[in-house]
Order: C-alpha cells, then sequence, then structure tokens
C-alpha cells in the first residue's frame, strides 16, 4: 500500500481543485472558475506566494493502483521511485501527461546496458494499461516551416498557423524534448474568450493574445502577464510579474524533491538527473529535509491553528 504524501495549498488552490471537474478534453472549460468571484485579475494579482500562478489542473483520468510499476521497473524505474515523483509530475502521470524527463535504464537486444532520459505517459489499450516513452531528440530541423517561423520556435514564441485546409493551429517548439507541441486553436481561442469576458479584456487585449503575443497588465506597483503556452491544460499561462518573468524557463521543478523513500534531484527545469535514496543523502541535503519538514509543519499550523485543547 502506498502511503500518501501531504501536501499544503492555499485555499485557493483548493478551490480550483475541487471545479475543474473536466475529463481528459482538448480544453478545459474554465467559466466555473469566474464564477467565484467576478474580480478574478484581482484575485491572480493577490497570490503573491508563488511566482507563477496556478492555471486549474485537469482532472485525473488514472488511480495511482492504475501504475504500471512491473512495466516501469523494466526501465529501471522502481515503485518507491515513481511513488516519490513530485506532485507536479505525478499530477502529469495520472492526468495521462507526459511527465519531466526522467533518467531510465535498460537493456538492448544484445543485453547491453542503455541509459537515458525519456519522458512518460500512461494509455489505457485493450490488454490493459501500458506506458508510452518519449525521448529527447538532439535537434529537430523544423522541416516545414519557413526560416523566419524557425526563428520565431527556437526562440521560444508561439505561432498560430493556418494549413492548406485552411484550419488554424498553434505550435510550440518544446525546448526539453525538441519536439512541436501542436493544438487546435478553436479550443484555446474559445478559452481566451472566456478570460476577455470574464477579467474584462479589450478586443484587442484578446486579438494580441490569439496571434501568440504576451500581454501584461498592472496595478499599482503589481504585474501579472498572461499568453498562449501549449505547456498549460487550458493553452493559457497566468504568470505573476512582467515579460521577463514570462521568458524564465517553464515548469521549473525544484532542485530536490524530496519523498517518502528518497529525493528526486532536477537541473531546475523540466528533466530529472537523478533519484538518490534517504539513506544516500548527503549532509546538505539531510539539512535542507529537516527544514522541508519544519516549514511544512508551520504552514499546517497556520492552516489548522492548535489552540491547545
Amino acid at each position: 500500500m502506498r502511503k500518501k504524501k501531504t501536501y499544503i495549498n492555499t485555499f485557493t488552490f483548493l478551490i480550483f481543485d475541487y471545479i475543474c471537474s473536466t475529463k481528459n478534453l482538448d480544453y478545459v472549460n474554465i467559466s466555473l472558475l469566474f464564477s467565484l468571484d467576478n474580480s478574478l485579475s484581482k484575485l491572480f494579482l493577490s497570490l503573491q506566494k508563488t511566482k507563477e500562478i496556478a492555471i486549474p489542473h485537469m482532472k485525473r483520468i488514472f488511480d495511482e493502483t492504475d501504475i504500471p510499476y512491473n512495466i516501469l521497473s523494466q526501465y529501471g524505474l522502481s515503485q518507491q521511485m515513481i511513488d516519490d515523483l513530485p506532485e507536479q509530475a505525478m499530477d502529469s502521470l495520472l492526468g495521462g501527461s507526459m511527465t519531466p524527463l526522467l533518467p531510465m535504464v535498460g537493456k538492448d537486444k544484445n543485453g547491453k546496458t542503455i541509459k537515458r532520459k525519456a519522458a512518460i505517459a500512461l494509455v489505457r489499450t485493450d490488454d490493459g494499461i501500458n506506458v508510452i516513452l518519449s525521448t529527447p531528440w538532439k535537434e529537430n530541423s523544423l522541416e516545414g516551416y519557413t526560416e523566419e517561423q524557425q526563428h520565431e520556435l527556437r526562440a521560444g514564441k508561439v505561432l498560430l498557423i493556418n494549413d492548406q485546409e485552411d484550419k488554424s493551429f498553434y505550435v510550440q517548439l518544446d525546448d526539453i524534448t525538441n519536439k512541436v507541441m501542436t493544438s487546435p486553436a478553436e479550443t484555446i481561442q474559445h478559452n481566451i474568450l472566456i478570460y476577455k469576458e470574464k477579467i474584462g479584456w479589450d478586443d484587442l487585449t484578446a486579438d494580441n493574445i490569439m496571434l501568440g503575443k504576451v500581454v501584461t497588465f498592472h496595478s499599482g506597483s503589481q504585474f501579472v502577464t498572461y499568453g498562449v503556452d501549449l505547456h498549460s491544460n487550458t493553452g493559457i499561462r497566468a504568470v505573476a510579474g512582467t515579460t521577463v518573468d514570462w521568458e524564465e524557463k517553464k515548469n521549473k521543478l525544484p532542485i530536490h524533491g524530496f519523498g517518502i523513500y528518497g529525493c528526486w534531484v532536477s537541473d531546475g527545469n523540466n528533466s530529472f538527473k537523478e533519484y538518490i535514496p534517504e539513506e544516500n543523502y548527503t549532509e546538505e541535503m539531510n539539512r535542507e529535509f529537516e527544514q522541508v519538514g519544519e516549514d511544512n509543519a508551520k504552514k499546517a499550523e497556520r492552516v489548522n491553528p492548535h489552540f491547545g485543547y
């Protein structure tokens, strides 16, 4: 039986998780989110404890009991390693999305040991639940795109493109796997129109965001920046800060993601370098682990204060 981790979230994020009840759809209808507070932009601006503002997650479409540990063990990923994945990575796995890159060990047909990194995702098949692997490409020629489009994609831009059948879609180059992500434009533009209505964007703002541009709003000394990002389940990312904050790496992971049995060590972006069992922690890791425990205890006390009776 897997032990349960306790995560301390703000009340706002608990509401987000509660109301996001869609399954694995092309887009998340976020109109219900805004019904909680007509001035959601003020809510975004008030979230000062976190730099990147959370967008509602898709509902988990897999249970923890669905995880095929026997298959994952063939790639050097033990049950303890999977159970210790940080919350962000576990949400992706159980939501049917790709995880961050994980270090894997396997054998080729000649029995030679192979080490490589790959993202994993769960998929339902006629024979049960299986695992999809996605390894990063060393480079991507971006064949089929113009030189200008290639330059913009490599610069991290999101492009709105019309194909020969006059269908529109967004494209974005994932800087971790070097693979191109695509999404039908109509699904993301549906969500942009909801933002426009509920937050009060004017036509020019909505049009600029639909074109893949990043737009910053300010209220006093506070800033919030919106734009299309195909890493987000809604296709829209909101960041507390200016375009400078927006241009920073997305989907950042903690350097040390402490779990129940050990710790995942990341490169600070969307890739894990290694997994270290608890008995192999360095002195520095032990000090950090103790500090994380103390910080979580303080957070728990603030959420559920003890009055001494």
